[in-house]
């Protein structure tokens, strides 16, 4: 099947309280190529108690921006009154769609996408549509070191755009409880990357609700079902929010990129890529040193979410 206008992606955007790094993100999305085809769904979580005038008025103008303009082929918003939080507001919102369309595309508030990135997307949601193994598109990636060709797979998915399908979401398993004894029974060390990521910590403090991520749920999984997760050879998303505005990010540079116009897509062996591996392990090393008297503060005071 080849791409068209009837099989593009839906898009699920979700957005909060920042009004500049929305107008950003809607902006680079309305000028990515394929945009002015596509079904864009927007998801406002809806204001938390106790919040400050300036807050609630940041929602405010969050909401009459994505109201604004006809962003992409068609816009459906749809509006929370209570908040929800960001993890239950991606899972419900991506349920959504799915569940309507098969497939889809997700953004959060604070991500600049290059012009290419939908072609990505959509190219890459059709040419592994029947490979049951690959169940994560992502669209992001740091500066690594090395060259890892047009794509290359790996197992751990990155979440600032990405896209999946229903026959992969439907192995999406919400219980922290349920998954954390399947993951150590299969191995600890493989699930945190050769112990360049503490991703089983991360697991235990969701499952004891210190920390509410649908990304842990979402790569652990994966890991059980061994997926694959397709990432380009050059990021075709950056990420402006961590910057301290966002409600679960802190201020770093570490993951600034440089957006390429475009990828190359053609079907590659179903394997994670060893270079791209090692970088990773690399590159984990490296973010967690430079950031480790944050990290560990954040940490003793269980502020660390994703």
């Amino acid at each position: 099947m080849k791409l068209n206008t009837d099989n593009y992606a839906p898009i699920c955007l979700f957005v909060y309280n920042r009004p500049e790094h929305t107008l950003k993100t809607l902006n680079s999305l309305k000028n990515a190529r394929l945009a002015k085809d596509s079904r864009l769904f927007i998801f406002a979580d809806g204001p938390k108690h106790g919040l400050s005038i300036e807050q609630i008025l940041n929602i405010e103008k969050v909401r009459k921006i994505i109201r604004s303009e006809i962003w992409c082929r068609s816009v459906e918003i749809i509006e929370s009154e209570k908040n929800k939080g960001l993890s239950k507001s991606i899972i419900s919102g991506v349920e959504y769609v799915i569940s309507r369309y098969g497939k889809v595309i997700v953004l959060e508030d604070d991500l600049i996408l290059s012009a290419g990135f939908l072609e990505y997307m959509n190219e890459a949601l059709l040419l592994y549509e029947n490979e049951e193994k690959v169940m994560h598109i992502a669209g992001f990636i740091p500066r690594l070191k090395g060259d890892f060709g047009e794509t290359f797979f790996y197992p751990v998915p990155t979440c600032w755009g990405w896209a999946t399908w229903k026959r992969a979401w439907e192995h999406f398993n919400p219980s922290a409880a349920e998954l954390l004894p399947k993951v150590l029974e299969k191995g600890k060390y493989r699930f945190d990357i050769n112990r360049s990521v503490n991703y089983v910590r991360m697991l235990k403090k969701n499952m004891k609700g210190y920390v509410n991520s649908w990304f842990i749920r979402w790569y652990a999984s994966i890991y059980l079902m061994d997926g694959l997760c397709l990432h380009p050879g050059k990021s075709l998303v950056a990420n402006t929010g961590i910057d301290r505005s966002g409600v679960n990010s802190y201020r770093s540079d570490a993951f600034d990129t440089d957006l390429a116009d475009s990828v190359k897509l053609e079907k590659i062996e179903l394997k994670i890529s060893q270079d791209a591996y090692r970088a990773f392990v690399r590159f984990n090393y490296k973010v967690k040193m430079k950031h480790l008297p944050e990290y560990l503060w954040r940490l003793a005071t269980n502020r660390i979410k994703t």
